[in-house]
């Protein structure tokens, strides 16, 4: 003899597998032992639970299955939620905040938010600034774009890219040619540079000119080395203000003595 189902009268059904209860009805729902199999699962709730999975283990997983791959799963180790597709960790999230994306095999965090430090990491999981970007190789670190007109890399390695520069030193690259590849450092909400870098290399705004006697762009610069006097006057170098009406500070002459 074996039961095959119970019915109760205004009380629980329960059915049986091999005389072992598989499912049985309760008053609140139902309770299933084993594996339920469906075509489609739709949860419909009024007290805000939709599904409850509990667990005697300190770890908690949905997994997905499809006709490629079994192994990719949504879940719970202790409190820090994980996703993991075929079978490799992408995502994980702490408890207090912190995120980390992992890379390609799924055993190292790339790109982590520090949430109680409020900073994030890239190659780090110790951000020590707002944005801290970190790699053991040489090259470049980080790269800004304007679309249709530049690009700069930022550089840094062991080896430099530039001729004579040394190890460690931040190179800045530009990927452009013409005037695009200019530097410049000014004030905000001030059109006037405080430093530019042009393509000749030897031009710094407003503060020095070297070898020339003209005033670039109609503005009297602070400082001019020149040559104006010449050998021919037994002036080599003259070094004078360029304000209207300034006289020579300091002259050397063609024997190298200072007058």
């Amino acid at each position: 003899f074996e039961y095959m189902a119970d019915f109760n009268v205004d009380g629980a059904v329960d059915l049986y597998y091999d005389n072992s209860k598989k499912l049985a009805t309760t008053a609140t729902g139902i309770d299933v032992t084993g594996t339920a199999t469906m075509d489609g699962l739709t949860v419909q709730t009024t007290n805000g639970t939709n599904v409850l999975l509990e667990s005697s283990n300190s770890y908690q997983y949905l997994q997905f299955k499809n006709t490629v791959e079994t192994n990719n799963y949504l879940g719970f180790v202790a409190d820090d939620f994980t996703l993991t597709a075929a079978n490799k960790k992408y995502l994980q999230v702490e408890n207090g905040g912190d995120i980390s994306f992992y890379e390609d095999t799924g055993t190292t965090a790339k790109f982590f938010w520090d949430a109680s430090e409020e900073r994030l990491g890239i190659g780090t999981t110790s951000p020590a600034k707002l944005l801290h970007l970190s790699e053991t190789g040489d090259g470049t670190k980080l790269r800004i774009t304007r679309g249709g007109l530049c690009e700069w890399d930022f550089s840094i390695g062991n080896t430099s890219t530039l001729t004579g520069v040394g190890a460690g030193a931040l190179e800045l690259l530009p990927l452009n040619a013409g005037t695009t590849n200019e530097f410049a450092i000014g004030l905000a909400g001030s059109a006037t540079p405080l430093f530019h870098l042009k393509n000749d290399q030897n031009y710094f705004a407003k503060k020095v000119l070297v070898n020339t006697t003209a005033v670039h762009d109609g503005a009297a610069e602070m400082l001019q080395v020149t040559t104006s006097g010449g050998a021919g006057a037994g002036y080599g170098i003259n070094i004078k203000e360029a304000a209207a009406g300034g006289g020579t500070m300091l002259r050397f002459n063609t024997a190298g003595s200072i007058v």
